[in-house]
């Protein structure tokens, strides 16, 4: 995803283009101006790689690239997101996706003329990669569609559907809100709603985001694949640079400079197809295999799907690793509570309390013991014991201390009154 910065740019860059790349009222018939000698784009890549595909429309460009499953894009190979267990997808996109075999998905990737979205936005690229074969002789294959001119469109959307039509399963990366949307517009507008599938959908931005954001502090696909898959791009092309090299080129018909984008669009293909393993293994058996941060990230995941079982043995095994112990302590504890597994808690928060010192976790503690094992007196002393703490802290004039300051005191009024009663 792009940040603030790049789009304002990208949108001032395509504002200040689109005049030039669309006729005006008074031009007369509406197409681009071209150079006396076009550089058409089947000139771009490798002959072998370049086709036409003829359509009811009218010819589409269409390039097919071919890689076996031992390519690696970074530390992953294009074969490991297909050995995964059928399971891994259901718990990444449930319940569409419950025993999906990934050897019958299309991983989906696009290139457009602007970043809003909307009807007034065109597709110009489509990169489109699905597993074939089977045995030895089975590969990636990745094919790029590529829209000419504007009066081609129907031509590459029909190119497009076709090609997506067999397949019950879709991969993305932001796709569900940009890529995916879009698609289904320009078939709206192009009234060829019918010819594009409606497959599960599978977006890889929101496991990413739950499993790294919390390490990486950002989840764009080009720090994923610096930081996870260990592939760093080079020389590569920004992406707020991309609609404007399109518009350039409907200008001058000179693809020359629009190389660099179908390299992009390929790259990105290739890196859904290793995140995906990325995303994969980290969920499969996770125990024993991760650093800490990442089992509290895989711990979390878990939670939310709401298999407690297995995030609790994360959270339990990241709590041996002194850099995340805190978190995890404390996300065990909130876990074993709600699943009403007051023992674990109770150790969790015991733990949390003689090593941290954490005020929370003694509060959390006092509610155990009052309301869930009847001993008031006990939640007393934890109370007063939590009081220490805060008022210790306090006098560091931390504002957060000074208020649960405030309410322990409350708190142990009302146990003293239960005391006295009981009494």
């Amino acid at each position: 995803m792009l940040t603030l910065r790049e789009r304002l740019q990208a949108l001032k860059d395509i504002q200040a283009l689109k005049p030039e790349s669309r006729p005006t009222a008074d031009e007369s018939p509406a197409v681009p101006p071209r150079c006396a000698q076009r550089v058409d784009i089947a000139t771009v890549v490798p002959r072998q790689e370049a086709g036409e595909l003829e359509t009811p429309f009218g010819p589409c460009f269409h390039r097919v690239v071919r890689y076996p499953l031992a390519y690696r894009r970074g530390c992953h190979a294009l074969g490991e997101a297909l050995a995964l267990p059928p399971e891994v997808g259901g718990r990444l996109a449930r319940p569409r996706l419950a025993g999906a075999d990934l050897a019958q998905a299309a991983f989906l990737d696009t290139e457009t003329t602007g970043l809003a979205g909307g009807t007034g936005t065109f597709v110009f690229l489509v990169g489109l990669g699905h597993f074939a074969g089977e045995g030895e002789a089975q590969e990636f294959v990745l094919h790029q569609f590529f829209l000419r001119d504007y009066s081609a469109e129907p031509a590459f959307l029909w190119a497009v559907g076709q090609e997506l039509a067999p397949f019950p399963y879709l991969v993305t990366f932001n796709g569900r809100r940009f890529d995916w949307p879009l698609l289904e517009a320009r078939f709206t507008v192009a009234r060829l709603r019918s010819s594009l599938p409606s497959p599960a959908h599978l977006d890889l931005l929101y496991p990413s985001w739950t499993l790294w954001k919390r390490r990486l502090g950002t989840c764009r696909l080009s720090h994923l694949e610096e930081a996870v898959l260990g592939a760093p791009r080079e020389e590569d092309v920004p992406g707020w640079l991309i609609p404007r090299l399109y518009f350039a080129y409907l200008r001058s018909g000179d693809a020359g400079p629009l190389a660099p984008v179908l390299r992009h669009n390929l790259l990105d293909i290739l890196s859904l197809v290793s995140l995906t393993a990325a995303v994969g293994s980290r969920l499969h058996a996770p125990e024993g295999r991760l650093p800490a941060g990442d089992l509290v990230a895989v711990g979390h995941f878990y939670e939310r799907q709401g298999e407690a079982g297995v995030a609790a043995r994360c959270y339990q095994e990241a709590s041996r690793d002194g850099s995340c112990c805190r978190e995890a302590l404390w996300r065990l504890g909130m876990l074993a509570k709600r699943h009403k597994e007051y023992r674990l808690a109770e150790e969790a928060w015991t733990r949390l309390a003689e090593e941290f010192g954490s005020i929370e976790a003694l509060v959390e503690l006092a509610k155990l013991y009052e309301h869930r094992y009847g001993d008031p007196a006990r939640a007393s002393e934890v109370t007063e014991l939590a009081m220490r703490v805060a008022r210790c802290r306090a006098e560091r004039f931390c504002q957060r201390e000074t208020e649960a300051l405030s309410a322990l005191t409350l708190r142990r009024e009302r146990l003293a009154r239960k005391l006295a009663k009981k009494a």
